[in-house]
């Protein structure tokens, strides 16, 4: 009962250190995709010269599917994984293509194993439990090539958003 007790309190800590972490950063967050999502359409009908402001037919969609290293944290994981099986369905019904990316080892691991079913294009399970700037523009980098050479016409992320511990 100790050990357990002991293992409880260091667990709610970690929990609590993370949450302060979301909640800290959320505000930061918001106001950058506000920022972002609002800019075109201040500037109104500009025609900018870069290829990411290009119409595209989208005949394949990357997607970027972010997961926990370990388990052991509820739904998190499970619901990631949900989220991703059935939006790669609901596109494939629209005859268009998936290719998988992944962050975190738990969602590549599953996909991994369902062989041929998925088109796997990378996986960063290399990062561990904190994130950092580089880890990012490794990721956006390799996107960002993707999108150019005209592998992949389209991003979409599948994340969870932390409403509360119970939800």
């Amino acid at each position: 009962m100790r050990i357990t007790g002991a293992m409880k309190l260091v667990a709610a800590a970690k929990v609590r250190r993370a949450q302060s972490a979301v909640l800290n950063s959320r505000p930061f967050t918001e106001t950058l995709a506000s920022i972002i999502f609002n800019f075109k359409n201040k500037l109104g009908p500009v025609n900018f010269d870069s290829p990411f402001f290009e119409k595209r037919d989208v005949k394949t969609v990357g997607m970027l599917v972010i997961s926990g290293n370990r388990g052991l944290c509820g739904a998190f994981n499970t619901k990631v994984i949900k989220m991703a099986e059935e939006r790669c369905e609901q596109l494939k019904e629209q005859g268009i293509n998936v290719k998988l990316l992944f962050v975190g080892s738990k969602a590549h691991e599953y996909f991994k194993k369902r062989g041929d079913k998925y088109d796997i294009a990378e996986f960063y399970t290399e990062f561990g439990d904190n994130v950092t700037a580089e880890n990012a523009q490794k990721v956006t980098g390799d996107m960002k090539t993707m999108f150019l050479t005209g592998e992949i016409d389209k991003f979409e992320l599948i994340y969870t958003n932390c409403k509360s511990l119970i939800s």
